[in-house]
């Protein structure tokens, strides 16, 4: 604290020694005595005197309405199964898009975030500061260096992104702690509830081809995906869907790894009749889309084949005297049906 902080503290009738180190008085308890002072500094916070005080029934607006048009951009989340109980438990919250959103429509409010390297980790210090009430957040986190953020990348390139990944987390956690938590679950509900409500019987299927095809690029299988759900890929729900995105937030802002939430299938690859068995319809319209970059987001239907051409009329052939009688006239066709010869009268036949 400056000489000048100290002194104008006394003046306001504040004695500086009893203040904690981490903590400053707000501003209006400084300039109650009259004085001049309209924003005051420490290494750990800056509180400044705001001319727009917050207002949280439009800063609940705000979020709810972005929340209605970002959807599973909001949340992450997976489910583990608990070792001891056998049970699945769910791992979910609030993305680094939401915590963007939150620290935007909170206002007057600032973030500093701070690094140490070691050979290992980063070690990022971000703080939430809150201007208007002179309070803030520090917030601790660690980032391993070698992070597998996948494959594609070059090792300048992939040491860049887990930099990133690290400073967004420990950023986004700041945040989080300081929101009030029943906004930031309400958040959550409502871009679910945006989520579900996209979602209906005539794109269900289209639903599954985009899901199927993204976790295909992250080197998941299709026997894996139907594992971690329960249930074959035609079956799949609309919860189900909404499942799968947050699991794909997690896994592109670095929460969650591939190889953790899928466990491989009990009997991929080892069943000589799943290895035989030819893929979905689906599976093969997201494994196109993989390959051409545009899925094919309707099954093919099956062509028509066309009509067999109608067999010509037979030609009646002139029956003679010794040609065989059908199968379905009497024996006596001879004597009943053959018409005279010429020149004998039908009654002189009858002689």
């Amino acid at each position: 604290m400056t000489k000048e902080s100290r002194e104008q503290l006394i003046q306001a009738g504040v004695d500086p020694d009893d203040l904690p180190a981490t903590d400053l008085m707000p501003v209006r308890q400084i300039t109650g005595a009259g004085q001049t002072m309209v924003q005051a500094k420490t290494s750990y916070i800056t509180a400044v005197q705001v001319q727009k005080p917050r207002q949280l029934e439009l800063i609940i607006k705000g979020v709810l309405e972005e929340a209605q048009y970002a959807g599973s951009d909001f949340y992450y989340g997976w489910k583990v199964k608990n070792k001891k109980t056998g049970r699945d438990s769910a791992i979910e919250g609030a993305s680094i898009g939401l915590a963007t959103a939150l620290f935007r429509h909170y206002g007057n409010c600032a973030m500093e975030t701070s690094v140490t390297e070691t050979t290992t980790h980063y070690l990022f210090t971000s703080t939430f500061i809150d201007l208007e009430r002179g309070i803030s957040f520090p917030r601790l986190y660690r980032q391993r260096i070698k992070e597998n953020i996948g494959a594609g990348y070059e090792d300048e390139r992939a040491a860049d992104v887990v930099f990133q990944i690290g400073q967004s987390k420990s950023q986004r956690n700041a945040i989080v702690k300081a929101m009030p938590e029943w906004m930031v679950k309400q958040a959550i509900e409502r871009a679910k509830e945006a989520e579900l409500n996209k979602l209906t019987s005539d794109n269900i299927v289209t639903a599954r081809v985009k899901a199927l095809t993204f976790f295909i690029a992250q080197g998941v299988t299709l026997a894996q995906i139907e594992n971690y759900l329960d249930r074959p890929l035609d079956m799949w729900t609309k919860e189900d869907i909404i499942d799968l995105r947050a699991v794909g937030t997690a896994i592109n802002e670095g929460r969650g790894d591939v190889k953790e939430i899928f466990s491989p299938s009990a009997d991929e690859g080892n069943s000589a009749d799943e290895q035989k068995k030819p893929p979905s319809t689906l599976e093969t319209m997201a494994k196109d889309a993989k390959a051409n970059g545009k899925p094919k987001l309707e099954p093919e239907q099956p062509k028509p084949e066309p009509p067999e051409a109608a067999a010509p009329p037979e030609t009646p052939q002139p029956r003679t005297d010794d040609a065989p009688p059908p199968a379905d006239v009497p024996i006596d066709w001879k004597d009943t049906q053959r018409p005279p010869r010429r020149g004998i009268t039908q009654d002189k036949k009858l002689l």
